[in-house]
């Protein structure tokens, strides 16, 4: 341990470790109600339950929503959320709702950010505050009545912490309002404290003069690409409303869908680390043309890939569709349910881009085996359903001046961070062309080491486990260095 401390001193880092964790409680919840058309006035925020909720009272249908919020004034205003889990719980048999979720019909919820504020004791379905519908997180379909839900939030949290004035808890509602349906989950007035809702946070707190920007990207362009019966399809569908990665049969031929959707990144710095970057597919469960959603009867992951080749919305087809690049390839894992909506993490999809803008050119979106019958089906922006519209969620924060525990007489860039596994050095700023790279592991022991002779060079960590590891930079003649911290994931 003592070999460690000294380790830990001589590179400079000492044991004031950035990072805190915390499990917060919520500040405040409640449950607001609609019967038949017309909104309750009365207030239920000492309501026992989170509960979204469907059913019937004197032949009217019955709506329950509800809220949540948590304090999150002791997190920096310039911090990283590393992680964020929200964490909803079901009391025991016995409790109101004896039976837990109701499962006979689909139960899907949504997440989505409250925009503007709400007192627990005034509330109610009248004077609900608003929602940022750019910020939502989906609750799949119940598989057991007592199921609990361990929530990936930490995009809805950035925003927050980003953007506190308009930010103010969590709204969550069923997708279908229609009877009978539930989703229900112990409140912080619940008779079972240990099950009240959770919120566990890691965040680095750095310093303000850099803090994370956040944008709301919407597409530029986008279009579907057709192949038939083994051959291109010339023609163009730069206004399909639909983002269609397809296997499937028409007459007896074979035919393959794919879709390419671009943005436009000219808003973020060109010296800018992406700390996140969230692509969200919405699917439409109204839709006339593909009423049954995705089809996963068979495999249907999709691959993302970046565009390295130029494109125009109205003159793609598959015949002449764009060049992509295998690097960073990100996953749309198997879909679950038929009309399953994903928020992807194309962090270094983005980065990518960013770092490669002449040749970068959106997003290739395609089934990974394509062969029928198999389909995944979200919308456009050319969909007639606002709703559905894809976006892109980008947290990210200027690298000028930036450098992380450096010593003054260096200002190298170190990018993505967190990253999973490929990482940029940019010396530009400190005309670094000839020195070293090493990465430590936290025991000290050297596990990478790299000679500069470029201005702009990557390391590939994604053999190394998750976790924490220390850097050091160090020109050739040992006169400057510069140390950090990159954390894998």
């Amino acid at each position: 341990m003592k070999n460690l401390l000294c380790f830990f001193l001589a590179l400079g880092f000492g044991l004031s470790a950035q990072t805190h964790y915390d499990t917060l409680s919520p500040s405040k919840d409640a449950m607001i109600r609609r019967l038949g058309s017309q909104g309750d006035n009365n207030n239920y925020g000492n309501y026992p339950w989170v509960n979204m909720h469907a059913w019937s009272n004197g032949g009217q249908t019955v709506v329950h929503r509800s809220l949540i919020d948590f304090d999150l004034s002791q997190v920096p205003d310039s911090s990283y959320i590393i992680s964020a889990r929200l964490i909803l719980q079901v009391p025991p048999t016995g409790s109101q709702y004896a039976s837990g979720h109701y499962l006979t019909e689909p139960n899907d919820c949504k997440l989505s950010l409250i925009s503007s504020s709400w007192t627990e004791n005034g509330v109610n379905w009248n004077n609900q505050p608003t929602i940022n519908s750019n910020y939502t997180v989906q609750l799949p379909a119940a598989s057991s009545a007592y199921q609990s839900y361990d929530l990936d939030v930490k995009v809805l949290v950035q925003q927050m912490v980003n953007d506190k004035a308009n930010s103010h808890g969590f709204y969550l509602k069923l997708l279908n309002e229609t009877a009978y349906r539930r989703m229900v989950f112990a409140s912080s007035e619940s008779n079972y404290p240990d099950l009240m809702p959770k919120l566990i946070l890691a965040y680095d707190s750095l310093p303000p003069q850099n803090p994370v920007q956040s944008l709301v990207l919407n597409p530029t362009k986008d279009a579907m690409i057709r192949q038939f019966a083994g051959a291109g399809d010339p023609l163009n569908y730069g206004n399909y409303e639909w983002l269609n990665m397809h296997a499937w049969t028409n007459g007896g031929n074979d035919v393959n869908h794919r879709s390419l959707i671009d943005f436009d990144f000219s808003a973020i710095p060109a010296q800018s680390r992406i700390e996140s970057a969230y692509l969200v597919l919405i699917t439409d469960s109204n839709s006339t043309e593909y009423p049954g959603g995705h089809s996963f009867g068979s495999d249907n992951r999709c691959r993302i890939n970046r565009i390295t080749g130029p494109w125009q919305e109205y003159q793609v087809n598959w015949i002449n569709q764009p060049s992509f690049s295998a690097q960073n390839e990100t996953t749309i894992p198997t879909s679950t349910s038929a009309f399953q909506n994903y928020t992807l993490n194309v962090t270094a999809l983005v980065q990518d881009i960013l770092s490669d803008t002449a040749n970068s050119h959106g997003f290739l979106i395609q089934l990974a085996t394509e062969s029928y019958y198999r389909r995944m089906v979200f919308g456009s922006r050319d969909n007639l359903n606002p709703n559905c519209h894809p976006r892109l969620l980008v947290n990210y924060r200027s690298t000028i001046g930036l450098s992380e525990n450096a010593q003054p007489n260096l200002g190298v860039a170190v990018f993505p961070n967190p990253s999973r596994g490929i990482v940029h050095f940019d010396f530009s700023q400190a005309g670094l062309m000839r020195g070293s790279i090493r990465i430590y592991n936290l025991s000290g022991q050297v596990i990478l080491t790299k000679e500069i002779d470029q201005l702009q060079m990557q390391l590939d960590l994604s053999s190394a486990a998750e976790g924490l590891y220390l850097y050091r930079i160090e020109s050739a003649d040992k006169s400057a260095q510069q140390q950090g911290k990159i954390r894998l994931y």
